[in-house]
């Protein structure tokens, strides 16, 4: 639960669509244990009642009841104080925090900019206002309100990086160069360890930019911190990648999977890597490997079955799709392929079950619609495949594929 009241800054991560931000939540006041809480609310409603008209009480019983959990009966006497005093700044940042807590986004805002209104120097609803922008797609309003923050305390890491994460997640070159200098800023300031996951997220902006040299460089420093981490080699094999270096992701994507044997990422990475060298043997051989050791994993028959399609084992790719399709229910891709391969060797009435299968879960898929039509037309049943693709032009009238496919049958 958020504390209405703390000493110090402290950020949590908050989980976005792209990108993650560190919001800050920051009071006035020490914490104080649950008891000594109950019994404030306690003297303070009996000050209140006394004197109804008095600032102070009635807003540190809001507080009190925020520091409780009690998040509602905060928002009403912060709404009491407002009432007394409705310039009063704190409380609408309090009130802003509160209507935060309870997932009321939109006061939560007013709050916060009614805050700002009345004490424009207040770093607090700057720095949460941003949150808020930034949790709910406004990101270069985020931009905005940190830049203001930062200048009202430019001393503090967490608004730096916070502006930082806020321009990678704009984007464009110039916004990742403006979240690299938010970056080493936050590293200049930060005292003690870098942390590693602030280490990762600006290495993954470096390989943004085509920095792959200094990439490489911060994920070999997460490695030695992170020595049996096999996400850390995943990172640091992908940047070799970017660096064209391949025999160093070759041996890093190796390394991984050492650490993690049934890591699908590396495996198909490294499968990937053998394909791009022209190795399909030593490609097919590691992936073979995986579905040893994970007899279950979809992704890897889906991988192995490409493999074997692009150098013309048919008969071996059509296993490869139906293990994947046996290894994960409602898997359309594979699915597809799979009666794609029956087609091509004259089997119809296979082709044909899968793809009405298919068609039954997902109405919308134009491939199903094309392939399907496409069984119908080697089926001789041309009034099937037109009805087929005229289904198929109402979801996508556009789709060049079916508009040439009803060509040939018109």
């Amino acid at each position: 639960m958020k504390s209405l009241q703390e000493n110090n800054c402290r950020s949590a991560l908050v989980s976005c669509i792209l990108a993650m931000i560190i919001i800050i939540i920051m009071s006035t006041a020490s914490h104080t244990r649950n008891g000594t809480w109950h019994e404030l609310t306690t003297l303070l409603e009996d000050v209140t009642l006394k004197s109804p008209l008095k600032l102070r009480p009635v807003k540190k019983l809001g507080l009190a009841y925020g520091e409780l959990g009690r998040t509602e009966e905060a928002i009403t006497y912060f709404q009491r104080a407002l009432l007394i005093d409705p310039l009063d700044a704190k409380t609408h940042y309090y009130i802003g925090f509160a209507f935060d807590r309870v997932g009321d986004v939109k006061e939560a805002i007013d709050s916060y900019l009614r805050s700002i209104e009345y004490d424009p120097s207040a770093l607090k609803p700057h720095a949460n206002l941003a949150a808020l922008y930034f949790a709910t797609g406004f990101t270069a309003k985020a931009i905005e309100e940190l830049k203001i923050a930062v200048a009202i305390d430019p001393s503090l890491p967490e608004l730096h990086f916070n502006l930082a994460m806020a321009h990678e997640k704009l984007g464009g070159i110039d916004n990742i160069k403006e979240a690299l200098k938010g970056y080493d800023k936050t590293r200049e300031l930060t005292t003690g360890t870098y942390p590693v996951e602030m280490q990762i997220i600006i290495a993954a902006a470096y390989l943004r930019i085509g920095s792959a040299d200094k990439a490489i460089e911060i994920y070999k420093k997460v490695i030695e911190k992170t020595p049996l981490s096999t996400e850390a080699y995943l990172d640091l094999a992908m940047a070799y990648e970017k660096a064209d270096l391949t025999e160093s992701a070759i041996k890093t994507y190796k390394h991984a999977l050492t650490l993690n044997p049934r890591s699908t990422k590396a495996r198909i990475k490294l499968a990937d890597l053998y394909t791009k060298l022209g190795n399909t043997e030593e490609s097919i051989r590691e992936l073979q490997l995986g579905t040893r050791k994970d007899a279950g994993n979809a992704e890897l028959y889906y991988k192995l079955a490409t493999i074997y399609e692009s150098i013309g084992d048919i008969d071996n790719a059509i296993e490869g799709y139906g293990r994947a399709v046996n290894a994960r229910h409602g898997y359309i891709e594979a699915e597809i392929n799979l009666a794609r391969l029956y087609l091509s060797k004259d089997n119809t009435t296979t082709s044909r079950k899968i793809l009405l299968g298919v068609l039954a879960r997902r109405h919308d898929s134009i491939e199903a619609h094309y392939q399907l039509a496409r069984t119908y037309i080697k089926e001789g049943s041309i009034d099937e495949a037109r009805s087929t693709l005229r289904e198929a032009l109402e979801i996508a009238p556009d789709n060049e594929q079916i508009k040439e496919l009803f060509k040939t049958i018109n």
